[in-house]
């Protein structure tokens, strides 16, 4: 499984953006939830005007302390277990 690198600075923000198609029932979940280190924001814009159409979801986050953390986001509808897709991202904040 891929690791995608980020670096960012402290008290800025940053995005993590995902392509979805939230009629299907799949989003894109942050996993574990947040501790105090980040603050997150997270929303869903449509691509298109159709329904049932690809739509860009985008979590903003600002990171309040320096350090290395790992973010996991898992595709999947919020009340299965099964997970289709899973993305990790490895987050040095400065």
């Amino acid at each position: 499984m891929e690791i995608r690198k980020l670096e960012v600075q402290v008290n800025k923000e940053f995005l993590i953006e995902f392509e979805s198609i939230p009629s299907s029932g799949y989003v894109w979940c942050l996993e574990g939830g947040l501790d105090e280190t980040f603050h997150n924001n997270a929303k869903t814009k449509s691509k298109t005007k159709q329904i049932g159409g690809k739509a860009i979801q985008t979590f903003t986050f600002v990171a309040l302390r320096r350090g290395d953390y790992e973010l996991v986001f898992r595709l999947k509808r919020p009340w299965e277990k099964d997970i289709l897709n899973e993305r990790r991202f490895q987050v040095h904040v400065q």
